[in-house]
């Protein structure tokens, strides 16, 4: 891309635009499930607790493009959980308990896919269920207290110093 410069005759003055290669960048974050739908009633998954717990893999896609840029670069990715309950996710990492964000610094090659999976769980409230007053029986079920918002994740991508370079036109 070259540069541009632009002036009026008899000004005396002209203005210098620089330009700058665009990086196409490709992102994709999807949950991997059979039907679109979680099986609340499998818990293939235990976390530190002993407990099981439902749980499913995310996948992110990342992959550029672009003409005149780098063959690699730098991406900082950030992947949310739950993004509509985020005062109180009911999604968390694997790997990492009780974190519903994710933060990496990746590099990318041009034209290179580069996919990773996330395992994550369902974290369960419990609540009280049955109460037979003659036996003082108190049964408690596991349960996701709000089962109508969706479930989300969100994936943000920056290049790393972004911030400083020249801001987008």
């Amino acid at each position: 891309y070259p540069d541009l410069v632009v002036g009026a005759a008899h000004s005396n003055q002209a203005v210098l635009l620089r330009s700058r290669p665009v990086v196409n960048l490709e992102a994709e974050v999807k949950f991997i499930t059979d039907a679109g739908k979680i099986d609340m009633g499998s818990r293939d998954c235990v976390i530190s607790t002993g407990e099981s717990v439902s749980c499913v893999p995310i996948k992110t896609c990342l992959r550029y493009t672009g003409v005149g840029v780098e063959k690699k670069i730098a991406v900082s990715v950030k992947l949310e959980l739950d993004t509509k309950k985020q005062l109180s996710s009911r999604m968390f990492f694997l790997s990492r308990e009780e974190e519903s964000v994710w933060t990496q610094d990746l590099i990318l090659t041009k034209e290179v896919p580069f996919c990773k999976s996330y395992d994550v769980y369902l974290i369960v409230s419990f609540s009280l269920c049955t109460i037979l007053t003659f036996l003082t029986l108190i049964k408690l079920q596991p349960n996701i207290r709000d089962k109508l918002t969706a479930l989300e994740a969100k994936l943000n991508c920056q290049l790393p110093g972004s911030e400083a370079m020249l801001s987008p036109v």
